[in-house]
């Protein structure tokens, strides 16, 4: 029998790994780009999750066969990464069943369907009867979950609830908008139909949630400091987390202090907290002006990218500013980001909450320094450079290496201002928020270890930041959902400086930042040691 060789094995296997993601969920395949799994959900049943988990194992014991010295460079890069994620995956769903604690059906059909309603692929009288096929699993949906999540989460029910809501007024707007832009008239009374329906699953999921479960449930969502350890040294993360979390109180220090000499330099006798009050004075007036003011940020960023070549520009892209949809305002206190899929237009969105209850978070000082985080250069330019990649494995990495992708992005912040590309006031924008990402260090792993309450988080962050209480219990809200995610901003962004320093060394008069960067950009998302070998390499090589 003919064989392939070892490299064309290994992307063969890549592939048909792939494929099966795709059908297990095909809402992946829209995030990607690929249409034509548009109409389809995902199968949330206890039966398809032991299902995936026993494959998953499989292609794990698969994945070691192949023999690494055989493997390219590239192929050698994807199979370590490959048995990362399928650990982290394991170790999530078969260690952990965080499956059995998750309930929220709101935000799985909202995020289904808010895609084909954004995203201008088709025309919209398409991209409708897509929606209106995802709706019709609704019910389904909800039966499944009911069966699965035999542990609920007291406060994760919570949440799921108040989004159920607005999924409901959700699906109202895209019936006025079909209205709107003249559809024809039976697939509107189809949408009607199927929206109705889908309506009415969702509120008395809403009422088995508030009535049935979260009353009855307990608020045991932390992971524990055994299980958070594991869940870091899987992505690499050699590091303790007492070492973690004295690096994070390092630079929290460090921080204020630097806080203090330009506060003392702008607004003399401030506190520090007075002095993020008083920066956050010059803000929009209103949703439409705040809008307006991140538009204005990202084009003079990418500007700046044109002009200086500090981070190279990927060809091809472009980026829109949309206001958060209600449903995701409980979880996204400020601002976010989705990128545009590897097999489509290269069109990222930038959502702003731009509540008008929450108008001061929009200072203009902080716009510009949240634009160079989720735009230029931050993740938009990172993860259009991703889907440049030839492999597959380096866009799905961004679901496991999130030290990279959200390091990156803070790394960048700091970046720009230091190079002179932003004011002072700036500058105390960008360093508000490198305190709030050590204090997410210390709130993540105190959280997840045990240590502390969200009660007693909450009183926490009034009194490190001063933030109102609805904006600290949306932070916490996705804190407590995501273990080991709070960290990786500060953990990845101090990792990448650290290896930006070991390559100084190493290459001297020869070491170009801007080579630096975009030899980072161009590998895709990797876990950070991964990264560090190959641009040793990389780097070294070239010289």
């Amino acid at each position: 029998m003919f064989s392939l060789p070892i490299n064309e094995e290994f992307r063969e296997f890549i592939n048909e790994m792939f494929k099966t993601l795709l059908d297990w969920h095909p809402t992946l395949g829209t995030y990607l780009g690929l249409h034509e799994y548009d109409p389809y959900m995902d199968d949330y049943s206890k039966e398809q999750v032991l299902r995936e988990i026993n494959t998953m194992e499989k292609w794990l014991d698969r994945l070691m066969e192949f023999d690494l010295k055989q493997l390219n460079q590239m192929n050698r890069i994807d199979w370590e990464l490959l048995r990362r994620s399928l650990e982290i995956e394991l170790f999530m769903n078969r260690d952990l069943r965080l499956w059995e604690r998750v309930n929220n059906l709101g935000n799985i059909i909202m995020s289904a369907i808010y895609i084909l309603f954004v995203k201008d692929f088709a025309p919209f009288e398409q991209r409708l009867q897509s929606i209106i096929s995802r709706l019709t699993y609704t019910k389904k949906i909800a039966r499944d979950l009911k069966k699965r999540c035999v542990r609920p989460v007291k406060t994760w029910s919570k949440i799921a609830s108040d989004i159920l809501q607005h999924t409901v007024g959700f699906l109202k707007i895209i019936e006025e908008a079909a209205k709107a832009t003249g559809v024809p008239e039976d697939i509107l009374d189809k949408y009607i139909e199927v929206e109705t329906k889908s309506s009415n699953v969702l509120l008395d999921f809403k009422k088995y949630l508030d009535e049935e479960v979260i009353p009855e449930a307990p608020d045991d969502w932390a992971i524990g400091r055994e299980n958070l350890k594991k869940l870091l040294e899987l992505r690499g993360i050699k590091e303790s987390l007492e070492e973690i979390l004295a690096m994070a109180e390092r630079v929290k220090k460090e921080t204020i202090e630097e806080v203090k000499k330009i506060g003392n330099e702008l607004y003399p006798g401030l506190s520090v907290k007075e002095i993020f009050e008083r920066i956050k004075e010059e803000h929009p007036k209103s949703p439409e002006e705040a809008l307006e003011a991140y538009r204005k940020a990202i084009l003079e960023a990418k500007e700046i990218l044109k002009k200086t070549g500090i981070v190279p520009l990927p060809e091809g892209e472009d980026l829109m500013v949309l206001r958060t949809p209600k449903p995701f305002v409980p979880i996204l206190p400020q601002a976010g980001y989705m990128s545009p899929g590897k097999f489509e237009k290269q069109v990222g969105i930038y959502f702003v909450t731009a509540e008008p209850d929450r108008l001061k978070m929009h200072y203009y000082a902080g716009i510009k320094n949240v634009s160079f985080h989720e735009a230029y250069p931050g993740h938009h330019t990172q993860l259009v450079w991703t889907n440049k990649h030839p492999s597959i494995v380096r866009v799905l990495a961004s679901m496991s290496a999130v030290e990279f992708v959200e390091g990156w992005a803070h790394y960048v912040e700091e970046l720009m201002v230091m190079k002179g590309y932003a004011d002072k006031k700036v500058r105390l924008a960008q360093l508000e928020d490198q305190l709030l990402r050590a204090l997410r260090v210390i709130l993540d792993i105190k959280l997840q270890s045990g240590e502390m309450t969200y009660e007693e988080a909450v009183e926490f962050m009034k009194r490190e930041l001063g933030w109102p209480e609805p904006v600290i219990r949306g932070e916490l809200n996705w804190y407590i959902q995501r273990p080991g995610y709070p960290l990786s901003y500060l953990y990845g962004k101090v990792k990448i400086k650290q290896i930006k320093e070991k390559m100084k060394k190493k290459l001297g008069d020869k070491f170009d930042e801007s080579a630096f960067h975009k030899a980072i950009l161009e590998e895709g998302v990797l876990f950070l040691d991964i990264l560090e070998k190959v641009l040793e390499e990389k780097l070294l090589k070239s010289t």
